[in-house]
C-alpha cells in the first residue's frame, strides 16, 4: 500500500474483510494491505475480529510471512520458501479459532 490509510478506512476495510479472512486465498497486494492495516493496539481492530493483541500479532506476522513464502516461490527459491511456509503453518495453529480458514 503506497499511502497510509487513515484510522476510518483500516476499519472499514477490516470490517470488509472479517467474514471471509483466508490469508491463503489472498493475492500478495492483499496480504500487504492486511500487514499495514493491522495495528495490535488498536482497541477497534481487536474488537472488529472479535480478537487481542496476540491474535493482531500472529495475523498481522501471518501476512507478512505469506508475502516472503510467495516472493521466494515466485523467485524459483523453492526450498526456501518451505521455510516461510512451515512459519505460516506454526503460526496458524496459534491463531484464534474465529480468525482460522
Amino acid at each position: 500500500m503506497n499511502n497510509k490509510l487513515k484510522n476510518l478506512e483500516k476499519l472499514q476495510y477490516l470490517e470488509s474483510i472479517k467474514d471471509n479472512l483466508n490469508l491463503d486465498a489472498m493475492p500478495k497486494n492483499e496480504l500487504r494491505k492486511l500487514y499495514d492495516v493491522i495495528n495490535i493496539n488498536s482497541l477497534k481492530q481487536k474488537r472488529i475480529l472479535k480478537t487481542n493483541v496476540n491474535g493482531l500479532s500472529n495475523l498481522k506476522n501471518y501476512a507478512i510471512n505469506k508475502v516472503v513464502a510467495m516472493d521466494l516461490r515466485e523467485s524459483g527459491n523453492v526450498e526456501r520458501s518451505l521455510t516461510y511456509e512451515t512459519i505460516c503453518q506454526k503460526i496458524y495453529y496459534k491463531l484464534d479459532k474465529n480468525l482460522q480458514w
